[in-house]
């Protein structure tokens, strides 16, 4: 709908959290809605990380409650004008041990309403290998019942990045989630590589698109036709492009931003080199 709507929590999450419409001026509409955020945790508990979406008429609302012991993903839905939002839904564990300052949580929205959250949980024990591996969680929300839906997915990361999570987005028919992970035999001595999967519900494909090895990841987000992943790299900074028709890496990237009635249209300028071909998998 038309306007924003603005979304916090106050910390303790007895305190639940608080959504507010504006118009396009800026004039708050409506009332505020408030939301039970503890879940299965008690009142001491606080909200750490939140995140919120609006595509496709609907409005999807994800946040993480921790305690002393155990953290805790929930989410919750509406439609786009916020005027009520469900029960909160509870999507599984979160990483208690990690800090707060750290991105834990991500969610995307495609137009036809469709909601991802994507999020670390607790370590567990690796499937191919000796050791813990880290968690990396994708799953639908509201969590999905009918037997062709895409549902949850699970992907461990041997050796993960400080910052794990990089990004999600879903364009053109196709879910893009990226994490970044160290190819080394420790954190200390790893390089790290941003993984991206890429996931076409429609005809259960995925391919894996490792990219910008080397560089420090800041960040996914669409593009016209697929998505664009940002990196540091020891020589600027680098932006890899990824659809299903192009696959471009455009090295030493220069940022403006301009003004267009009066809004700001961030640009860039850059050289462009081949990227490496992807890996594709069936899951």
């Amino acid at each position: 709908s038309e306007g924003a709507l603005l979304l916090w929590a106050a910390g303790p999450c007895e305190r639940g959290l608080s959504l507010q419409r504006f118009d396009a001026d800026g004039v708050p509409l409506g009332t505020r809605v408030s939301l039970a955020a503890c879940g299965e945790l008690d009142a001491n508990a606080r909200v750490t990380q939140l995140a919120a979406v609006a595509a496709g008429g609907k409005l999807g609302v994800a946040w993480i409650t921790r305690g002393e012991q155990a953290a805790q993903v929930l989410g919750s839905i509406g439609d786009d004008a916020a005027g009520s939002l469900a029960t909160a839904l509870p999507l599984g564990a979160a990483e208690a041990a990690r800090s707060a300052a750290v991105r834990q949580l991500l969610l995307s929205g495609a137009e036809t309403g469709q909601l991802r959250v994507m999020f670390r949980a607790p370590s567990a024990a690796c499937t191919a290998q000796s050791g813990d591996c880290a968690q990396v969680i994708s799953t639908p929300l509201p969590p999905a019942r009918e037997a062709g839906a895409r549902r949850t997915d699970t992907r461990e990361v041997p050796q993960p990045c400080a910052k794990l999570l990089v990004g999600s987005a879903w364009n053109h028919g196709v879910w893009y989630d990226a994490f970044c992970a160290l190819d080394g035999t420790g954190a200390a001595d790893g390089t790290a590589t941003t993984e991206v999967y890429a996931v076409r519900p429609e005809i259960f494909y995925a391919e894996a698109l490792p990219t910008l090895r080397g560089c420090t990841p800041l960040g996914l987000a669409p593009s016209e036709r697929g998505v664009i992943v940002l990196g540091a790299c020891a020589d600027g900074l680098y932006a890899h492009t990824l659809s299903e028709a192009q696959r471009v890496v455009h090295a030493h990237v220069q940022r403006s931003v301009r003004c267009e009635a009066g809004r700001p249209i961030p640009e860039t300028s850059s050289h462009r080199r081949p990227a490496k071909a992807a890996r594709p998998v069936i899951p």
